[in-house]
């Protein structure tokens, strides 16, 4: 389940109470209001035509706001059938959220931007038949970074292992909209975190 710590009151919100995997939450200030994106874990029936019927784990995205004290449960729409791992962050005005979701066999991380009223696409971050997982997005020096693990290790619900080399693209709102992935250590790092100092 999720959880939200408030240290300045040492109040805790759970967010979610179904009984079900919820995690990777991530959180974002936007119109003033704090969201929290989470992915939701549930079991699904494996659609092939020559394996035994069987179920497998698949991810959804939603969000709640403070706005409502966390009441409202919110799916993003139009995403992967199997979407996990959301991270977001503020760029132009808009809210822009990325996300690990699965196209074949593999995970590719996907961008959707938000202000406020509705969502839009905001184009493939990877396209290359690569297992992609685990992604961080940040705005910094008017652009913006999503990085990530690229490597071979696949899990319907943990797409990334300790073997994957971290990677970004950059944002760049034309044709196509992001970057070719750049490498930023080669060598097996796992998953990224990000941070920017304030005001950049």
């Amino acid at each position: 389940e999720v959880y939200i710590k408030d240290f300045t009151t040492s109040a805790d919100y759970r967010i979610t109470n179904n009984g079900d995997t919820d995690g990777g939450p991530s959180l974002v200030v936007f119109n003033n209001k704090l969201y929290v994106f989470y992915n939701h874990i549930y079991l699904t029936w494996a659609k092939c035509l020559i394996c035994i019927p069987h179920q497998v784990p698949a991810g959804e995205i939603f969000y709640a706001t403070s706005d409502d004290n966390w009441v409202q449960k919110t799916k993003v729409p139009d995403l992967p059938e199997n979407s996990i791992a959301p991270s977001t962050t503020l760029f132009n005005n808009e809210l822009y959220l990325t996300f690990s979701g699965q196209t074949s066999s593999v995970f590719e991380i996907f961008a959707r931007k938000f202000n406020g009223f509705t969502w839009g696409d905001a184009g493939q971050v990877t396209n290359n038949g690569i297992n992609h997982g685990f992604s961080k997005t940040i705005s910094f020096a008017g652009n913006l970074y999503v990085f990530y693990p690229q490597g071979n290790g696949l899990s319907q619900t943990s797409p990334t292992n300790s073997d994957d080399k971290i990677y970004f693209s950059i944002f760049n709102g034309g044709t196509p909209r992001w970057s070719c992935p750049y490498l930023t250590l080669d060598s097996p790092v796992g998953r990224p975190t990000v941070l920017a100092t304030p005001g950049n």
